[in-house]
């Protein structure tokens, strides 16, 4: 089951201690889940995956967006993480996963002005084609894009790989931002 809530709804505070864990775990995106670079208060929407109604949220993710970005425009699965992580290397991606995508997809076409979702990754994009794939069995198409400026810091950070689901014209309208 996926939840979706803005920042102002109780279960943020879930998801807050899921994301103060995370940010603890010894790692080189740990950085990534700190107060600094990741406040609740600027995502769109929170989600979580809960297995069923007993068990505590296993996978979580926002919908974000920036201002400078084409109107229109979301990241979905942004700062997306799975509680207990894996270290050991899976052949699949979780279902829930999935049910996650549908569900932020769902919430980006009720926006008003929805253009394009996006999924980016900094350096590796191999599950891109194998979440194309398994998306489609949902009736989900989404499509590997050129690489774009998700923020406003250098290129090994902010220049990245797209996948995406919507107007592909919109990516032709993205700038690199202005520092």
């Amino acid at each position: 089951m996926i939840e979706l809530f803005d920042s102002r709804d109780p279960r943020r505070y879930i998801f807050e201690h899921y994301k103060k864990i995370q940010s603890n775990i010894p790692s080189k995106l740990a950085l990534n889940y700190s107060d600094e670079s990741f406040n609740l208060d600027e995502q769109e929407v929170l989600t979580y995956f809960k297995k069923n109604e007993t068990r505590d949220p296993t996978i979580f993710s926002t919908i974000y967006r920036r201002d400078w970005w084409p109107i229109g425009s979301y990241r979905i699965l942004n700062r997306t993480w799975q509680y207990p992580r894996v270290t050991v290397v899976q052949k699949s991606i979780n279902d829930g996963l999935y049910e996650m995508v549908s569900e932020q997809i769902s919430w980006c076409k009720k926006q008003p002005n929805f253009r394009i979702a996006i999924i980016t990754r900094n350096k590796n994009k191999r599950l891109f084609y194998k979440m194309i794939s398994d998306l489609k069995k949902i009736n989900l198409d989404f499509f590997v894009g050129e690489k774009i400026w998700v923020c406003e810091g250098d290129a090994s950070n902010c220049y990245q790989h797209v996948l995406y689901y919507g107007d592909k014209n919109v990516l032709k309208e993205w700038n690199k931002p202005c520092r």
